[in-house]
């Protein structure tokens, strides 16, 4: 992996390279396989140093033997979060989701906000606009982005940056919001704030300018989760307003086993 070195009295860190671990991420941009189904294109990455099927990569596989047994530090953090004053969430909401990361986007992507009554409170949602969205006949996909935070912290401050280079890249235009947290809000309010969010989005597609037929849930870690959760929910209960699913990182499997 990359390590940052600070050099003196420079500001900037310097990156210095690893030469085996960039050789290695070369090789599978070259290995790799393409599979289609009936639901869309897969790119399957070989590792770079395997060609068994089903193996896992050297560093997860050590990541995994470290953390074995994680059971009795969630269990002391479980402890910790359901305490109504404590230093650990305090320091936690402070330490996570940095807002120290770039706007790739040049300046180019708009923001709007807006905000809609549910359950007594108003939320709050932030709405990113591409250049190419502006003055197209033509309305954008939309896709509705859910920060991480394990549940518990950040905001949607956190991935604003985030949301900016994704509308840019895409030609989507995207929407964050700030849901519940827990232990304040616990399950299942986050998921209540998602769904709602999902039909005001095809309730307002006019007044947004996006096409309600073209609605994709994006979410990292923990956001991912509640993701994968709407989407359930939405083909369970056969609405089918979601039509892409977009995870990253996700935490899909709470086994504590």
């Amino acid at each position: 992996m990359g390590i940052i070195q600070t050099l003196g009295r420079q500001r900037r860190p310097r990156i210095q390279a690893d030469s085996r671990y960039y050789e290695q991420v070369k090789l599978m941009q070259k290995r790799y396989t393409k599979r289609t189904f009936p639901n869309g294109e897969f790119i399957v990455k070989k590792l770079p140093t395997s060609d068994v099927g089903g193996q896992l990569d050297e560093r997860l596989l050590g990541s995994i033997k470290i953390h074995r047994d994680p059971t009795p530090v969630i269990y002391f953090l479980n402890d910790m979060i359901k305490k109504k004053y404590n230093l650990f969430l305090f320091l936690y909401r402070r330490i996570v989701g940095t807002t120290l990361n770039r706007d790739i986007s040049d300046g180019r992507v708009r923001i709007r906000e807006f905000y809609f009554p549910i359950e007594e409170r108003l939320m709050r949602a932030r709405v990113f606009y591409p250049d190419e969205s502006q003055g197209s006949a033509e309305k954008a996909p939309v896709i509705l982005y859910i920060h991480g935070g394990g549940f518990i912290g950040t905001t949607f401050e956190t991935v604003k940056n985030t949301c900016r280079g994704i509308a840019h890249k895409t030609g989507a235009v995207v929407v964050a919001f700030p849901y519940s947290l827990a232990p304040e809000k616990p399950f299942p309010q986050a998921l209540i704030d998602g769904l709602a969010m999902l039909g005001w989005i095809r309730d307002n597609a006019d007044l947004l300018g996006v096409d309600q037929e073209k609605i994709a849930v994006m979410g990292d870690s923990s956001g991912a989760n509640i993701a994968t959760a709407m989407t359930i929910f939405d083909i369970e209960s056969d609405n089918h307003w979601i039509k892409q699913q977009i995870l990253l990182y996700p935490i899909v499997n709470m086994a504590m086993k």
